[in-house]
């Protein structure tokens, strides 16, 4: 939280809360780094959905699409141990002498899984089998289950065995009932009807634009004093070079303010002069875009992680 200031008398809950939130993101992009691997000809993740059910919207982590079936991933990114009660619907984490209790991962999947069938119904969309996985994203976190069967032991997994879950999941099922046609057609009404279920930290504490601090931060000092150079980043108060500082304000606004960005809003946002230079740079780190070129916006991935920096 260094882009709001420590004066902020929100700073103490706007810190928690951001750390919740790098959390909970760092999590769906550990499972979405390992869906890329999965071939994608036969299979289509679709990662942060907000859909709508014909009574509410409904929050996703990832939904991976296939002709035979659909998957809901939902991530679970807690340190310490997971203990999991399913007879009294709650997960334990104790993680430093403390116990906290969060809702049922499974009963979650399973409203979801509720929730989903009928969004297939209100967009006239064939019935197709939905499977559910719970995904532990940090691979330190120990697990335990408490009378568990098997069936729903296997659906807990790391999120290294995302790639391979997913195939064994896939020769469960043998028909093919969505054509490539069908996919294609529910991917774009998926777009069409997405809203970004995770309000930013600007919204949620109702901060303005003056209350966020601007520019690329220096690695070593924290001084938002960096400057574009042609190849490299420059701080001017201790000397220090990155080649990529700029993805640590890129992973700011997407936490701060939105997962969607366009061009005027990162040189806004970075302080950098160039629209071309600002064009490059984004279209390096976010691969992923909708829209026209000048009204182009582009989708905050979080894959690319700043490097070492140098100092003279």
């Amino acid at each position: 939280m260094n882009r709001v200031s420590t004066d902020n008398p929100h700073w103490t809950t706007l810190h928690e809360q951001f750390l919740k939130m790098s959390a909970g993101l760092a999590g769906e992009t550990t499972a979405d780094h390992y869906l890329r691997y999965l071939p994608s000809s036969e299979f289509q993740p679709l990662i942060d959905l907000q859909l709508y059910d014909g009574i509410q919207h409904f929050q996703v982590d990832a939904l991976v699409v296939n002709p035979k079936l659909l998957l809901i991933i939902e991530v679970k990114n807690y340190k310490g141990e997971l203990i999991f009660d399913l007879e009294h619907h709650q997960l334990f984490r104790k993680i430093d002498s403390k116990t906290d209790i969060f809702p049922d991962p499974f009963l979650q999947v399973e409203i979801q899984t509720l929730q989903l069938t009928r969004c297939l119904q209100h967009y006239n969309f064939p019935p197709l089998p939905i499977y559910s996985l719970i995904v532990i994203a940090n691979p330190n976190t120990a697990i335990q289950t408490l009378d568990m069967d098997q069936q729903n032991l296997k659906r807990i997994i790391r999120a290294k065995q995302l790639p391979f879950a997913v195939r064994e999941i896939d020769k469960m099922f043998i028909d093919e009932v969505w054509s490539a046609g069908t996919i294609q057609h529910f991917q774009q009404q998926v777009r069409k009807k997405h809203r970004p279920y995770r309000k930013s930290i600007l919204i949620q504490f109702q901060l303005e634009e003056k209350d966020i601090i601007k520019g690329v931060q220096c690695p070593p000092c924290g001084q938002f004093r960096m400057s574009l150079k042609r190849d490299h980043w420059y701080c001017v108060k201790c000397s220090c070079r990155s080649k990529d500082a700029h993805l640590q304000s890129l992973m700011d606004y997407q936490l701060l303010i939105g997962k969607e960005i366009t061009t005027p809003d990162f040189m806004k946002f970075a302080r950098i002069e160039s629209r071309k230079v600002a064009w490059r740079l984004l279209s390096e780190a976010c691969p992923e875009y909708y829209g026209e070129t000048r009204s182009r916006k582009y989708i905050g991935n979080n894959q690319s992680q700043p490097a070492s920096s140098s100092t003279n």
